[in-house]
């Protein structure tokens, strides 16, 4: 794979390898977090996108009129 890859012309190269994932993970401790104090369960900023798609995604078809009143209040 490394060989592969070291051998592709130089306008297939991916660039931009020197993200600052420490200044990414310190804005992120920033954000706002909710604990369930039940299951002791984190939710962050990125995993409620996760929840919030899967949340849409089971709304399709459950029940025809839904959505587009649903997508009115949006």
């Amino acid at each position: 794979m490394r060989r592969f890859c070291e051998s592709l012309p130089a306008d297939r190269l991916l660039h931009g390898n020197d993200y600052d994932l420490e200044n990414a993970l310190v804005k992120e401790r920033l954000w706002r977090t909710y604990t369930d104090p039940d299951t002791g369960a984190k939710l962050t900023y990125g995993s409620s996108l996760a929840v919030l798609a899967h949340f849409v995604g089971c709304l399709v078809g459950f029940v025809n009129g839904l959505i587009p009143l649903l997508c009115l209040w949006i």
